[in-house]
């Protein structure tokens, strides 16, 4: 990651709102993996292809798995 900072500003608080009404423990394993690998550094500002950089894959399989993670929350 460029840096060591994240490349946008933080997340909203129109997120922040959103999140605090999720229910985190409901994930699974696989989407709480995905929460901390993937979601957590999006949404520090990290572009998808830093955090794909860091975890040595493609920005489209980071893309994948932010799908995944977002069909999950939706239930």
């Amino acid at each position: 990651m460029r840096n060591g900072g994240p490349s946008r500003s933080t997340p909203t608080s129109a997120f922040a709102a959103r999140s605090s009404t999720c229910a985190w423990e409901s994930l699974s394993e696989r989407g709480r993996a995905i929460l901390r690998t993937i979601g957590i550094p999006l949404l520090a500002g990290y572009s998808a292809a830093e955090v794909a950089s860091a975890l040595g894959t493609s920005p489209s399989w980071v893309s994948s798995r932010t799908a995944e993670l977002r069909e999950e929350l939706r239930g």
